[in-house]
């Protein structure tokens, strides 16, 4: 995963120069939907060239049950789970969340209950953020690495941007 801005602009210089030096060349980018919406870079790289989407598909019963060998705290939340949460289980961004849950002491019974991915995150949230030793000042960093995401209109920021802004908000 390519968080840092950096990174992400090696990595599109690296498939436009691909694309125009080899363009008989095949190359297998995987970007998670949201990225390529989110960033006109991505898609003006990719409107460029002779590119074809694949999706991936929810994640099949064959591949819960290997999750569930891997992680056997995952067998009685999928078990309970109701028909709207299963199928949203079924992610696998949703799955980690819900598996980082139940490892953080939440019960199979309460994360059963829920049927929307707003409930899950909003679950995931409150655990993290507002139930923590530090929540205040978890609230007031979030708070600033949006704003500077927000200004620079990008999906990540680098740690000495987040620095200097904590050291210009403390004077």
């Amino acid at each position: 995963a390519l968080r840092s801005e950096s990174s992400a602009a090696s990595f599109r210089q690296l498939i436009g120069e691909v694309h125009e030096r080899a363009p008989q060349c095949k190359t297998l980018v995987t970007i998670r939907t949201f990225d390529l919406e989110q960033s006109h870079n991505l898609r003006s790289l990719f409107n460029r060239g002779s590119f074809k989407t694949i999706h991936v598909a929810e994640l099949s019963d064959a591949e819960l049950a290997s999750a569930c060998v891997q992680s056997p705290q995952l067998v009685s939340l999928l078990k309970s789970a109701r028909p709207p949460l299963f199928k949203l289980l079924r992610n696998p961004f949703m799955l980690r969340l819900a598996l980082t849950l139940l490892l953080d002491g939440i019960s199979y019974e309460s994360i059963s209950q829920y049927t929307s991915e707003v409930q899950l995150l909003s679950r995931f949230w409150n655990r993290r953020i507002e139930t923590s030793d530090h929540a205040q000042t978890r609230r007031w960093l979030l708070q600033i690495v949006a704003q500077l995401m927000s200004e620079t209109k990008l999906l990540s920021v680098s740690m000495p941007n987040v620095l200097a802004r904590l050291d210009s908000d403390r004077r």
